[in-house]
């Protein structure tokens, strides 16, 4: 298994709703898709900030997102204040 978390932060709420309606109608069901994604979550961390868990069968498989991530982060792009800070690694569950 392995694991990407990405944190983002927004100028205001309105664009954290409008960042979480993106991901929840577009861009996660577009993740899911890819093969190996097990899972996936947006969570809403405070008033302008969200994380998002995706959960992949291995290390290729999050490797095949890639190409997803680059197009989301710049769709993304327009509601946060910097570039996202993404962590990822082998998941030990």
């Amino acid at each position: 298994m392995y694991t990407r978390v990405t944190f983002g932060g927004y100028e205001s709420k309105a664009d954290a709703d409008e960042a979480m309606s993106l991901l929840k109608e577009s861009l996660l069901p577009k993740h899911r898709a890819v093969a190996g994604a097990k899972d996936m979550y947006a969570l809403r961390t405070g008033e302008t900030s969200s994380m998002v868990v995706a959960i992949y069968d291995s290390q290729e498989s999050a490797e095949r997102a890639n190409s997803l991530r680059g197009e989301s982060i710049e769709r993304m792009r327009r509601y946060q204040t910097d570039h996202p800070r993404i962590i990822d690694g082998a998941s030990h569950l």
